[in-house]
């Protein structure tokens, strides 16, 4: 199977609402981290 189609069928199948809330919970806990880190001076 081509990437492609692959890339396509998950567009079809997968729900934006899913994609994007999945992306912001990533992305708070990577800033949580983050900041975890950055106030312990642990880098």
């Amino acid at each position: 199977m081509e990437l492609g189609t692959l890339f396509s069928l998950l567009m079809k199948w997968v729900p934006w609402a899913f994609l994007i809330t999945v992306f912001i919970c990533v992305l708070v806990v990577l800033v949580f981290v983050w900041i975890d880190n950055w106030l312990t001076g642990d880098f």
